[in-house]
């Protein structure tokens, strides 16, 4: 039996992460993942960079290849493709993490990994099964058929993904939707299961509220709670407000938290 604090996209926001180690280190655990996607719409970029160094020292944390981590690895490198396709607002969140001296070592200050496996039937990756640098998001029953199907294809039967900022336990049972929260949800392995861990520093599930998952994977079980992480939203909106961005940047950044 293994258990796994999943942490997933904590996007710039060093409060949020602040409170998720805190409680993830409270237990139980046996391991920690970080989900990727460290940056980008919050600003702290020099605290969230050394709690989780201190994570990869301290607990032997797993940090994982978002997209927007293998943006700025690109954009150091001088490759705008992904940059380029941004909306405007998105832009202006870039621009302004880039204009932090440590976004220019991000790639070298961490270790990385593209896909981590969680025992032998298990993986864990930024956005879905697919691969490296594949980003499609899995928001629609057919989206999540569709990656159970490419995990058993690999002989798995669970994969924890982030990316969509939506926390969702799939397991080809219960209705796909919005998850209980504080409760344990278990499966039995068999069927692949697919889980999303939502986001620690930017949810979009509709309550503003951060969230860890806690994950037990036995041989025989998947149980899975996703724990709700309080911490100083109010000071992470104020944060926000007086950020250096267009003020309809700075309300569609605060939006999210509403």
């Amino acid at each position: 039996m293994t258990t796994i604090a999943v942490v997933g996209d904590v996007h710039g926001n060093a409060r949020a992460l602040r409170a998720a180690l805190a409680q993830a280190r409270k237990g139980p655990y046996d391991r920690m993942v970080f989900l990727g996607d460290l940056l980008t719409y919050g600003h702290d970029v020099g605290e969230v960079l050394d709690l989780v160094a201190e994570a990869q020292e301290k607990d032997g944390a797993t940090l994982l290849v978002g997209n927007h981590d293998r943006m700025y690895f690109d954009l150091v490198e001088g490759r705008h493709d992904y940059f380029d396709g941004l909306p405007d607002w998105l832009k202006d969140t870039v621009n302004l993490t880039l204009e932090a001296p440590r976004t220019a070592m991000l790639a070298d200050a961490l270790s990385w990994v593209e896909e981590a496996r969680l025992d032998g039937r298990a993986i864990a990756a930024h956005a879905n099964p697919y691969g490296k640098s594949d980003w499609c998001y899995l928001n629609s029953l057919d989206d999540h058929v569709n990656a159970g199907v490419a995990l058993a294809q690999r002989s798995l039967n669970v994969g924890v993904f982030g990316h969509t900022h939506r926390p969702r336990f799939f397991d080809g049972v219960r209705p796909l939707g919005a998850v209980p929260f504080d409760q344990q949800l278990e499966a039995r392995r068999g069927n692949p299961i697919v889980i999303n861990a939502g986001a620690v520093g930017q949810p979009r599930d509709g309550t503003g509220q951060a969230v860890l998952l806690r994950l037990t994977l036995t041989e025989q079980t998947v149980r899975a709670t996703f724990e709700r992480v309080a911490y100083d939203l109010a000071a992470h909106i104020a944060a926000l407000r007086a950020a250096k961005l267009p003020s309809a940047t700075i309300e569609r950044l605060v939006r999210f938290f509403a």
